[in-house]
C-alpha cells in the first residue's frame, strides 16, 4: 500500500493530503559525480595551457578516422615560394578580430606554434559560429601572399542515443535562481503548497519523486544566509519524505564562486541537512533519476557562450557546451569565475539525458539529439517571456510542463 502525506505539526490538519503512490514508484536516486569533491584553488596560466593542450590531444585523437591527412602550423609557415596549399590544420582560435580594411583575422594554435590569417567571405559564417578555445579543422591557402581560412569545420562529438527512462510516469521538478532573503521565500512556498494542496495534475501529485534546485537558493549580498537556508528548509520539510531533494550551488549562495563549486557550506547549512532525502552535492553535478541520466549546473559560462555567438537562447548555448564535452569552452571566461588549475570536474565524459541549468534567468526548453536542454527562469527579475518558475519534467517521456506560482499573467513559451 501506499504511503499517504501527514505532515504534522502546528499546522498538520492544513498541510494533511492522502495522495497514494504505487509501490513501485519509489525513487531511484544515485549521485555519479559531485562537482563539489574538487577542492578549490586557484587558477594559474600553466594550467590552462595543460588543459588546452589535453583538450587539443583529445581532439586529434577524435578526427585521426576522420581526416586523411593533418598538417601543422609549421608545414604552413615552412612553404615559403612552394605549395599555396590547402592545409587542414587542426587547432585553436586564439582571437579574432575586425581589420582596418573590413576584413577579419585571427590567430590560429596548434601543438607546433601560432599563424595569423585572414578569413574568406564564404568562411565568415563558420568562423562565428566557433569559440576561442574551441578545436576545430581550419583549412588554410595562400592567396596574395596571405594566408586564407577558406571553412572551418568543427569537432561536435555526436551525442549518444537517449538512454531508456522509466515505463511509467515518473516527475522531476527543476528550479533554480529563488534570490530568497532570511525572511521569506514566498515563491519556494507557494509552489510547495500547489504540491499539499492538491493544486497539480493528480498524476504529478501521485508521481513527483524529486525536486532538484539549481543554485542561487540565496540573494547575493545576503546577510544571513543562514537565515534563508532555515526558511527554505522549513519550506521543503512539508514535502513528502520520500520525495528526493537536490540543491546545487550558484554564485550567489554560502559557497566560494570558483568552479568546480562546493556545495554551501556546512557552517551556512542551518537546517537544511534536517530535510528527510536530501543532497547537497556541488555544481556541476550529474545524478540518476529513475535511469535517466541528469547533469546540473548552475550555468556562469552559458551567458559568455551566448554573447560570443550570439544566441538569443540559453539551450542553444547548452547545447554548443554539451558538444565540446566541456562546461569551461574558453579558459577565464569570466573575471568573477576562478577555475581551479587542473580544471577539473567541467569535462563531461558521457552524454546526458537531462542538461539542467538556471544562471540566465530566462525559461527554455528544447529536445535536440535525445536530450532535453532546460533553463528554469529566476523568482526575481525573470528575462524573457513570463512563464511558472518550475519546469516538471515527466522522465517517462521527456515532456515539461511549466507550472509553479506564475511571475504574471498570460505566459507563452
Amino acid at each position: 500500500m501506499g504511503r499517504g502525506w501527514d505532515f504534522g505539526g502546528q499546522h498538520g490538519n492544513k498541510w494533511r493530503r492522502h495522495v497514494r503512490r504505487p509501490v513501485d514508484d519509489e525513487p531511484d536516486f544515485l549521485v555519479l559525480e559531485d562537482g563539489g569533491r574538487f577542492p578549490p584553488s586557484y587558477s594559474d596560466p600553466g594550467g590552462f595551457r595543460d588543459y588546452a593542450a589535453r583538450r587539443l590531444g583529445a581532439a586529434r585523437r577524435l578526427v585521426r578516422r576522420r581526416v586523411e591527412r593533418l598538417d601543422t602550423t609549421s608545414d604552413v609557415k615552412g612553404q615559403e615560394g612552394g605549395s599555396r596549399g590547402p592545409w587542414r590544420i587542426l587547432g585553436v582560435m586564439l582571437d579574432r578580430r575586425a581589420t582596418s580594411t573590413g576584413d577579419i583575422e585571427v590567430i590560429l594554435e596548434d601543438e607546433e606554434g601560432s599563424l595569423r590569417a585572414l578569413v574568406g567571405r564564404d568562411a565568415e559564417k563558420d568562423i562565428v559560429s566557433v569559440l576561442p578555445d574551441e578545436p576545430a579543422i581550419f583549412l588554410l591557402e595562400e592567396r596574395r601572399r596571405r594566408i586564407w581560412v577558406k571553412h572551418v569545420e568543427g569537432l561536435g562529438a555526436a551525442f549518444r542515443p537517449g538512454a531508456a527512462g522509466p515505463r511509467r510516469k515518473q516527475y522531476a521538478a527543476f528550479l533554480s535562481d529563488l534570490h530568497c532573503d532570511d525572511k521569506s521565500c514566498d515563491n519556494l512556498e507557494r509552489f510547495v503548497r500547489q504540491i499539499v494542496d492538491g493544486a497539480l495534475e493528480r498524476d504529478v501529485l501521485r508521481n513527483l519523486l524529486y525536486l532538484v534546485i539549481g543554485g542561487d537558493t540565496a540573494g547575493c549580498g545576503c546577510d544571513d544566509p543562514r537565515g534563508v537556508y532555515n526558511e527554505v528548509s522549513r519550506i521543503l520539510m512539508k514535502l513528502p519524505g520520500e520525495v528526493v531533494k537536490v540543491m546545487i550551488p550558484g554564485e550567489c549562495d554560502a559557497t566560494p564562486s570558483v568552479l568546480p563549486q562546493p556545495p554551501i557550506e556546512r557552517q551556512f547549512r542551518g537546517m537544511l541537512e534536517e530535510v528527510p532525502n536530501i543532497h547537497l552535492l556541488g555544481n556541476p553535478s550529474t545524478v540518476m533519476m529513475s535511469g535517466v541520466r541528469v547533469l546540473l549546473y548552475h550555468g556562469q559560462t552559458i551567458p559568455y557562450v551566448m554573447r560570443s555567438l550570439g544566441l538569443a537562447r540559453p539551450a542553444l548555448a547548452m547545447r554548443k557546451l554539451l558538444s565540446l564535452r566541456s562546461l569551461a569552452p574558453v579558459l577565464g571566461s569570466s573575471g568573477q569565475i576562478m577555475f581551479p588549475g587542473s580544471v577539473e570536474g567541467l569535462d563531461v565524459g558521457s552524454a546526458p539525458d537531462i542538461f539542467h541549468a538556471g544562471h540566465t534567468h530566462m525559461a527554455d526548453a528544447l529536445k535536440s539529439e535525445n536530450i532535453l536542454f532546460l533553463s528554469t527562469p529566476s523568482w526575481r527579475g525573470s528575462r524573457g517571456p513570463p512563464v511558472p518558475t518550475v519546469a516538471i519534467v515527466d522522465l517517462s517521456s521527456m515532456d515539461v510542463l511549466w507550472r509553479g506560482p506564475l511571475l504574471t499573467q498570460g505566459w507563452t513559451l
